[in-house]
C-alpha cells in the first residue's frame, strides 16, 4: 500500500466517543453509525442487524493534522452529513474537493437533518455544490427524482478546480454522450 495511505478502523461522525454500529451480514452497504435501532432495523429489512460498539471519531480529531487534504471522497452509507459537520475546521482550513454519495431525503431522515440544515452547513463553509452530472446542485434539487446519489464539494473560491470539474464532465459527455455518462 502506498506510504500516503493511512487505515483506521474507526467510524466517522460529529462526536469523538462510542457509538453504537449496526452491521448487517452480507450486505455491508446496510451496515452503518445509526442513530437508533429502529433505523437500522428499517434500512436492513428482512435481516436482523447486530450491533456493537464502534470507536468514533471526527475528521477534525482523527483526520491528517499537518499538509494539504486535496480530496475527501466519503460513501459512508448516509453518515456523510455528520462526517462533515465533524470535519468543518477541515473544510475551512485545508479546503479539499469533496466528492460524497448522499441520497438527500432518506439520509436525511434516518439521520435526522433537513435539506436546509444540509445547504446551510455548505453555505457556512463557503462551498459549492454540484451533481455527477456537473450541474449545480440546490435546495430545490432536494426532493427532484432521478438526480444521482453523488455529488461534488468544490471550495466557492477555487475557480480553477471547478473549471477543470466542468472540462471532465465535458469530455466523457462529447465522447460517451449523456446516457452513457448517466448510466456509469
Amino acid at each position: 500500500m502506498c506510504e500516503a495511505v493511512e487505515l483506521h478502523a474507526i467510524a466517522l461522525s460529529d462526536y469523538v466517543g462510542d457509538g453504537a454500529f449496526y452491521s448487517v451480514s452480507g450486505m455491508l452497504q446496510r451496515s452503518g453509525l445509526y442513530p437508533s435501532p429502529e433505523v437500522a432495523r428499517e434500512v436492513a429489512g428482512e435481516a436482523e442487524p447486530d450491533c456493537d460498539v464502534a470507536p468514533v471519531t471526527t475528521l477534525d480529531a482523527g483526520g491528517p493534522q499537518t499538509g494539504p487534504v486535496r480530496l475527501l471522497w466519503l460513501d459512508i452509507e448516509g453518515g456523510e452529513f455528520q462526517a462533515l459537520r465533524g470535519g468543518i475546521n477541515l473544510l475551512k482550513g485545508r479546503r479539499p474537493l469533496l466528492v460524497m454519495r448522499n441520497w438527500r431525503g432518506r439520509a436525511a431522515t434516518q439521520y435526522g437533518y433537513s435539506a436546509d440544515e444540509f445547504f446551510d452547513f455548505f453555505q457556512d463553509v463557503e462551498y459549492d455544490l454540484y451533481n455527477l452530472i456537473g450541474f449545480d446542485f440546490r435546495r430545490k434539487d432536494w426532493t427532484i427524482g432521478g438526480q444521482p446519489g453523488w455529488c461534488f464539494g468544490v471550495p466557492r473560491e477555487n475557480m480553477v478546480l471547478k473549471g477543470t470539474l466542468h472540462g471532465m464532465i465535458d469530455h466523457v459527455v462529447e465522447k460517451y454522450g449523456i446516457s452513457e455518462m448517466i448510466c456509469c
